[in-house]
């Protein structure tokens, strides 16, 4: 019988995530961090160069709508959980001195000739000297920075294909430094191979940076027609787009541009807390910090754990209720739903599509291994999943729905109980290789431990569908003392 778990189940399993920063209508949260550590043991040997780490903040609002530029930042407090201080420098992602000055905010708008979409926010890349290498996570990141916005105006350009040529007299363009040029668009042979549709070629002289959005349309500024991609050239004061069209463009198609005036500074004050640090360190326990929400259906309380490697939704009420009917052909005899694992949610022609995998509550069990039943998007037949303990932590009393790091995984073929204990163990110690000093991440999902030979191959990560996908690779083999060897890390995508 599938019935979903009582709340009293879950107690001591839920992890609380503080929101976002709030001020002067700027949302302020976190969308990414990556570390780089770098050192060449060859003389002049090429490389990165840059050692550091870097955050990408999620701003959201009404003000971002008009905003075109960011800087002045200032940091007064930046540490992490082994109070090493980090230092701001400049992002090696934005052109300018973002310390003593603005620079130019990235709008996908800009880069791609797509809607302008302020809902979705404007990423701002901030820098900063190396964390501890056995840190956690950032305990805090105090200070501000200031955005440069004003009011925003559009101009449509009609019949932009016979105005090859022409400088385009306008009040507002002038009002803003700017210069449009229609240029003459380039020849089939010097157009990409992939291109299907037209080109429409433009110059922006002076404060092209204050641009906001582009893109084509039909006469008036209405229907927008499908660009495929955007290339940019600057020379100096002066920027060349290219528009590539998904096919070709009606005689009476414009081109809509929007413009900020960037008359006005907004300060933005940031104040974050407990940030977690990438996976892949000495000491890795990103496992206890994912999201376990808990969604409310008519048929009672259905726990879901979320590993989204993309901006999605969580899921709806009805998708819940719709992976736990299908679920009821996958059931074993005697059991109920444990939790579902969603790591996407796609959304095709206006439905989203969940990448979800159905677990049921245990077979059997021991202190250190729990073995049971999942189904992967809900369809028969069901698959064995295995679940190791932590080391020092065994399993006791009725089943917690488990982070991320004790996410069971599929039934290793041709190893015995034991075997699979001793890797696992031994994967959550976060291996590194000793030649190149890559680290395995243990507290990712397991998604095969495979057999080849003498070497043992552990796979982890998670897939959000077919040719989607991250990870890491194992490859180890086991010593005649009892420890493991690790032969080689490797990163894979998808």
């Amino acid at each position: 019988m599938l019935g979903p778990l009582s709340l009293a189940a879950l107690v001591g399993t839920l992890t609380a995530v503080g929101p976002p920063v709030t001020t002067n209508e700027v949302t302020v949260s976190v969308e990414s961090v990556w570390e780089t550590r770098y050192e060449s043991f060859t003389p002049g040997m090429c490389g990165p160069g840059i050692s550091g780490l870097d955050i990408a903040l999620k701003l959201k609002g009404s003000p971002i709508a008009s905003a075109t530029h960011y800087g002045h930042l200032r940091i007064e407090s930046a540490k992490d959980d082994r109070g090493t201080v980090l230092r701001a420098r400049n992002s090696l992602l934005a052109t300018g001195d973002i310390l003593n000055g603005y620079v130019p905010l990235h709008r996908r708008a800009v880069d791609w000739g797509c809607a302008s979409k302020p809902g979705r926010g404007i990423a701002v890349n901030l820098a900063f000297s190396l964390p501890a290498r056995d840190a956690m996570e950032l305990s805090e990141i105090v200070g501000s920075l200031k955005l440069r916005t004003g009011s925003v105006n559009t101009v449509v350009v009609d019949k932009v294909k016979e105005r090859e040529g022409q400088t385009i007299d306008n009040d507002v363009l002038q009002s803003a430094g700017i210069t449009l040029t229609i240029r003459e668009a380039p020849e089939d042979a010097e157009r990409s191979p992939y291109s299907l549709g037209e080109v429409v070629r433009f110059e922006v002289a002076g404060n092209y940076d204050r641009i906001v959005s582009i893109g084509l349309v039909d006469e008036g500024g209405g229907s927008r027609f499908a660009v495929a991609g955007t290339s940019r050239t600057r020379d100096g004061n002066r920027m060349t787009f290219d528009l590539t069209t998904r096919r070709g463009l009606p005689e009476n198609a414009a081109l809509k541009i929007s413009v900020s005036s960037s008359d006005e500074e907004i300060e933005v004050p940031i104040r974050l807390t407990n940030i977690p640090l990438p996976g892949s360190r000495t000491e890795c326990e990103q496992g206890d910090k994912e999201s376990v929400v808990l969604h409310k259906t008519k048929n009672g309380v259905v726990p879901v754990v979320y590993n989204y490697r993309f901006e999605h939704l969580p899921l709806s009420e009805s998708q819940v209720e719709d992976l736990m009917n299908r679920g009821e052909m996958t059931c074993p005899d005697d059991r109920d739903l444990w939790f579902l694992y969603v790591t996407a949610n796609w959304e095709r022609t206006g439905v989203r599509h969940p990448a979800a995998t159905v677990y049921f509550t245990p077979e059997e069990h021991t202190p250190r291994l729990r073995k049971g039943k999942y189904a992967f998007g809900t369809l028969p037949p069901a698959h064995e999943y295995w679940q190791v303990s932590r080391k020092h932590k065994p399993f006791k009393g009725a089943p917690q729905v488990p982070g991320i790091a004790l996410l069971p995984f599929p039934k290793p073929i041709g190893f015995s109980e034991e075997e699979v204990i001793e890797i696992v163990d031994f994967v959550r110690t976060n291996p590194e290789h000793a030649q190149t000093g890559a680290v395995f991440c243990g507290s990712s999902p397991i998604l095969s431990i495979v057999r080849g030979g003498d070497n043992i191959e552990v796979m982890t990560g998670a897939i959000q569908g077919m040719l989607a996908g991250t990870g890491q690779l194992l490859t180890c083999k086991k010593r005649k003392d009892g420890t493991f060897e690790v032969l080689s890390v490797a990163t894979w995508v998808s």
